[in-house]
Parts: structure tokens; sequence; C-alpha cells
């Protein structure tokens, strides 16, 4: 948009990284956060230079990459933690894949939260495992106070393995941080 306001034109590397970035961050435009601007934004940038597909492709088995490794490991990859209006500490684990609720079925999944909680010297650990597959999240997590709050607040239902479907794909900041941190 400021290359567009500015009437100055973005090398082919500029609009091939401004491009990929569009696509990284709506994931590929299925997340619930994206908007037509960005979708403007994408088509302006392609009319400089079309973004090749063997790129999409390789961005896309980077995105299912993020599955290997140990569970600990793979939650561990983008773990934010935050303070809470009572002055406790959450720590948020993100992962957006495609089948990436296939992390839940782990049978280390647990310990790998409990060792995130104690590492983080949080409250909990909550994983958001995005599946861009199901175009769903599956969340986890073992405190009863942030189960409740997140029933209470998206009315999900933990089962006895501490994990809840969502309806749709949540986001770490647009959907758990305003509801469990606060604005």
């Amino acid at each position: 948009e400021r290359f567009a306001r500015l009437a100055v034109e973005p090398t082919e590397t500029i609009s091939l990284l401004l491009g990929c970035a569009v696509l990284s961050n709506t994931l590929d435009f299925s997340a619930p956060s994206t908007t037509d601007r960005d979708r403007a934004a994408l088509e302006w940038l392609e009319k400089r230079k079309t973004l090749p597909t063997e790129l999409l492709v390789a961005m896309r088995e980077g995105r299912a990459a993020l599955l290997d490794g140990s569970t600990l490991s793979v939650l561990s990859g983008d773990v934010k933690v935050f303070v809470r209006r009572d002055g406790s500490r959450l720590a948020m684990s993100q992962i957006e894949a495609p089948n990436a609720a296939s992390l839940g079925a782990r049978s280390d999944v647990s310990e790998a939260l409990d060792e995130i909680t104690r590492n983080t010297d949080s409250i909990a650990a909550l994983a958001n495992l995005v599946d861009t597959t199901l175009g769903q999240s599956l969340l986890i997590c073992s405190n009863a106070k942030i189960k409740d709050e997140l029933r209470e607040k998206f009315d999900v239902f933990f089962d006895d393995n501490n994990q809840a479907w969502t309806e749709e794909m949540f986001l770490r900041k647009t959907h758990l941080v305003p509801a469990l941190i606060g604005d």
C-alpha cells in the first residue's frame, strides 16, 4: 500500500517477498482475519511479479514441516508468554500447519506442555493447533481456570485429554489474547 500510495514501483524481488508475506500472514487467505485489503495487496503485487507455483508449494511444504521433530520442540517453536490481568503468566504455543491437529494425538503432548509451563514460569501452557487442512483449531490445556475461561468465551468443551475443537481456525492474536489476556 505504501508503494502504491507513493507511486513507487517495487523491484520484482520486493514484490515477491511482500506477496509471500501476505500469503503467509493470511494462511493462504484461509485465516479468519483475512480481509479484502489483503487480497487487493496481493493482486497489486502480482501485477509486478507473479509468485512462482514452485515457491507457493515450497511455502506450504515448509508449513507442513513445522510438525517435524519432538513434541516439545514443535510446541516450543512459537511460544509467547503473556501477563494476565491478575499478574499470572500464560504461555501460548501456536502451530499453523496442514494437519496440525495430529500433534494432539502424540502421547507426550501433555508432558511437553507441562515442560513449557515450567520453563516459562507460567500458570499454564495453552497449545493452539491451527489445522489449515480442517479449517479448525485444536486447543490443548490442562489448567482448569483457563479451560473454564475458554469455555465461557467461545463455548468450547474440553475432553478427558484436555483438548477442545473450535468451529473455525483460532489465532493467538485475534482470538486467544483478547479472551485470556485482555486488549
